[in-house]
Formats: structure tokens, sequence, C-alpha cells
């Protein structure tokens, strides 16, 4: 009686020779998907299958940077960015020319709808490492917009407290309680802090004592589901 076509191949991942088979099958699936198809996600799971399974950085970077170059694939962008960013570390530095390379990638990645791109590009606008003296406050805060008004909640918490805090901006709290509040809606509990704060205060708005115990119940709620995340995972 013949095998149904349907039936999966049952591999024994403690065997060695099964183990081979498996990648290898994974490796063609991966490959028809990104050459054969053409398809963008495919691709980056080609390119990640060679980054973190083969350990072959340089094939890696090639398909991550074809497929962002080609593909407009933004978590592709991002993962080059990201490999250029570690090898020039590794290398003893950012060194020149390879900087551009990094911001060029980050911002495509950026535009193509990765938040991660856009807040790593905000915080290098502001870094000396990559920037010099040349700091450039009005394209951080692009990039930190750009991540919020795609609901990055870490962007939205920094906005926040930029503008709570005056840093390298006019202290702005009507900015701040609007970009907080996202941030805390978003669960970033620095935001929520920030709000019970500025209500038990009046830091810069009315005191309200009952939004106060609003947010700082939000705190203890986002503490626990945290909590429970952690336990979860190490069961």
């Amino acid at each position: 009686m013949a095998t149904s076509a349907s039936t999966p191949y049952s591999y024994d991942l403690s065997n060695e020779e099964d183990v081979k088979h498996y990648l290898k099958n994974i490796e063609i699936e991966y490959s028809f998907h990104c050459f054969s198809e053409k398809n963008p996600d495919g691709c980056y799971r080609l390119a990640s299958f060679y980054d973190t399974i083969k350990i072959d950085k340089k094939k890696a970077m090639k398909l991550y940077q074809t497929n962002c170059d080609d593909n407009e694939h933004g978590d592709s962008c991002n993962k080059l960015a990201k490999h250029m960013m570690l090898k020039g570390k590794l290398g003893g530095g950012i060194k020149d020319g390879k900087t551009e390379d990094i911001f060029k990638y980050h911002d495509k990645a950026c535009q193509y709808g990765n938040n991660e791109s856009c807040y790593s590009s905000a915080l290098m606008q502001m870094d000396p490492e990559y920037v010099g003296e040349n700091t450039n406050l009005k394209k951080c805060l692009e990039y930190f917009n750009k991540a919020c008004d795609r609901n990055d909640g870490r962007s939205c918490s920094k906005l926040g407290e930029i503008y709570r805090k005056g840093s390298h901006v006019q202290k702005d709290m009507t900015k701040a309680l609007e970009y907080h509040k996202k941030g805390c809606d978003l669960e970033m509990p620095q935001s929520c802090v920030n709000l019970s704060y500025m209500y038990r205060k009046g830091d810069g708005i009315p005191k309200n004592d009952d939004l106060a115990e609003k947010y700082r119940d939000i705190v203890k709620k986002l503490a626990e589901k945290d909590k429970a995340s952690t336990m979860k995972m190490s069961q």
C-alpha cells in the first residue's frame, strides 16, 4: 500500500543523520521560496538560516543586502545594519565610511516599516560615536515620531521623556503627556510610571490623585504580566 503523500517525514532530531537531512530540506525549501518564487519573506528566512543555523555570516549578509536593496524588505535591511554595527565594534570601533552604510540601511529599514531601525537611527543621530559633534535632533525626532506613529511603544516613551525633561528641546508638558499616554497604552511601564508621577506631583499638569493611582495600578499589572511571562518561559 502506497504511503500518503501528505504524510510528513518523521525526523529524529537526536540522530545526527536525521538532523543533516532536516537542515538540508529546510535550506532547499527556503531557497525555492526565495529564488524560484521570488518571495522576499522566503529570502529573509533563508538569510536567517545561514545567519543562525549554518553560521555563514558572509552569505547571510549578502542575502540580507539583496533582499533589502531589491525587494525593500525592512527586516532584512535592519539585520544588515545590525551586522555592520557589530562588525565595526568587534573591529575596534565604527570606521569612517562604514558609518554611512549603517545609517543607510537603518534608514531604509525604517522607511520600509521596521520600527527597531527607526529607534536605532534616532539614537544614533545623537551619539558622538556615529555622528561626532554633528548631532541632528530634527532627524532624531523624525525617526522617533515615525516609529511612534506605527505604535512602537519605546519610541513614544522616549519622546515623552524628551519633552518632559526638555532634553535638547524646549520643555513641553502637553506633548510629554500625549506621548507618555500612548507609550503607556502600548504597555511601556516607564511611561505609566511617569504619568503617575506627573499627576501625583502636578508636574506641568494639574494634580489628579485618581489618575495618579490609575497609572500606578497599570504599572503593577504590567509588572505582574511580565513576571508571569518570564516564569512561563523558564518552565
